[in-house]
């Protein structure tokens, strides 16, 4: 019976997907284990290396440039609007080129982000396939800066970031 047939061979090809699934998150967590992020590189840096062993190294193109972002930002007088203008007219930082984007100048959002990102000094979050939640993990690709830089940078970005309860008076409330 062709229905019988195709159920079976329905129940095999998601049998096979939910295998394959487990073999990636497996895959993932042994390259999390051994302090490799198991994604791309982040501007700074590069993924080198065949499928099975890639590492992550600085980026000779870009570290330096990443690093004097970091400084500007350390020390207090640049807004972000700034950096991100400094790096890409003057120093001239574009984004990695990859297989069908890249090449761009920066954008804010990618800033922030590159700011917010704990692998500047270290490590770098990953979600636990156990818990499933996002844990900080240590990583074994050279730190751009300090534990003590980042925590400093993260307070001069969220300075003057207090909100102020608004309160408006509209016609006919109340």
């Amino acid at each position: 019976d062709a229905g019988l047939l195709m159920g079976v061979e329905g129940g095999r090809a998601t049998d096979f997907i939910i295998k394959l699934a487990k073999n990636v998150r497996r895959g993932l967590a042994g390259r999390v284990a051994k302090g490799w992020r198991p994604c791309a590189a982040p501007i700074g840096y590069k993924n080198v290396g065949d499928e099975g062993n890639k590492e992550i190294i600085p980026d000779p193109e870009r570290f330096d440039l990443v690093r004097k972002m970091w400084d500007l930002l350390l020390t207090g007088e640049y807004s972000m609007a700034q950096i991100k203008e400094i790096a890409t007219e003057k120093w001239g930082l574009r984004t990695v080129i990859r297989k069908n984007s890249g090449g761009a100048p920066m954008v804010m959002s990618h800033l922030y982000k590159m700011f917010k990102d704990p692998f500047y000094y270290g490590s770098f979050e990953w979600k636990n396939i156990e818990t499933g939640q996002h844990e900080l993990y240590p990583g074994k690709h050279k730190p751009m800066i300090t534990k003590a830089e980042f925590d400093r940078a993260q307070a001069i970005m969220n300075r003057g970031t207090k909100t102020k309860a608004q309160t408006r008076e509209f016609a006919f409330t109340g």
